[in-house]
Formats: C-alpha cells, structure tokens, sequence
C-alpha cells in the first residue's frame, strides 16, 4: 500500500513491514529501528524541498521519531525558542543561508543539538568542512533510509542531556 509519492521519494508499508523508495529502489526500514527510535526522538528538518521534508518526515513517524518540518532558517531559529530538537537535519544548499551558516548561528544562540548535513552534491572537501565545522554527520542524497535512521539514532542525544 503506498501511503505518499513525491518526486523522487516515497514512503510504503504492507503486512511485512515498510520502507523508503528513492528513485525507484526500495529500502526496507531494518528490524529494531522502531525500538532504537523507542524514546520519540524529535528531529527537526530543514530543506528547501517540499518533498524531501515530506518524506523525511514520514519516515521518521513510521519510524516511531517525530519530525518537525522548515523550509527557511528563519522558521526554523523561530522553533528552536518553543522546542529543541534531539538532532537537526540541515540542507546543504538552502537559498539564503546554507547549511554551515545555520550550523554556525545555531551554535552562536547556544542550541548544542547535533546537526546532520544533507546535500545530493558531493564534495569530499566541502564534507571535510562541514565535519570540522562541527556536523556530526554528512549524508548524500538520495538519502537510504536505514542509514539516515541510524545516523539520527547514533547522533541524538537524550532529551535530557539538550540545552
């Protein structure tokens, strides 16, 4: 049964379980990434595309997590005085500050949480930035499901220990 379809990515589910498509190719969601993902990690995602924080976002609730969507930095700095997020999923190239910048500032106003690059133009020098820079971690897109599950899980930390 397909519960959503977007350019390039859509999330599935049947009787035997559910995964991700990304151009074509089907990733199953791995046994135990509900019960890593237990304590309702919150993660917030920032992305230009619509369909790229559609999708995340579908798989992070499939996946038992809750995902907070942005289009903007600016949506996403007015956010951060509600709630903080376990981990920040951060685009790369966003059209007015990029990914670094958001990392940068976000650090400037004290929000400690990890941040995860994402970007479908790999650079190993830019990657290499980023990683010095702070990132936690730099995922290329097409993202595989089960890697961007166990990067969050591996990154996040526990809601007590956020700023």
């Amino acid at each position: 049964m397909r519960r959503g379809t977007y350019p390039h990515m859509a999330l599935w589910s049947n009787a035997e379980g559910g995964g991700l498509m990304i151009r074509g190719q089907a990733h199953a969601l791995p046994e135990g990434i509900l019960a890593m993902a237990a304590r309702s990690l919150r993660v917030a995602i920032l992305d230009d595309d619509p369909s790229v924080r559609t999708a995340i976002s579908r798989l992070l609730k499939a996946s038992g997590m809750i995902g907070d969507t942005f289009a903007t930095s600016i949506d996403l700095f007015n956010a951060m005085e509600k709630a903080r997020p376990d981990c920040i999923l951060v685009d790369l190239y966003m059209p007015t500050l990029d990914g670094l910048e958001v990392m940068n500032y976000l650090r400037e106003i004290g929000i400690g949480a990890p941040v995860i690059i994402m970007t479908a133009h790999d650079d190993p020098a830019l990657r290499d930035s980023c990683i010095k820079a702070g990132a936690t971690a730099y995922l290329r897109k097409p993202l595989e499901a089960a890697e961007l599950l166990d990067t969050i899980t591996r990154s996040a930390k526990p809601p007590a220990d956020i700023n």
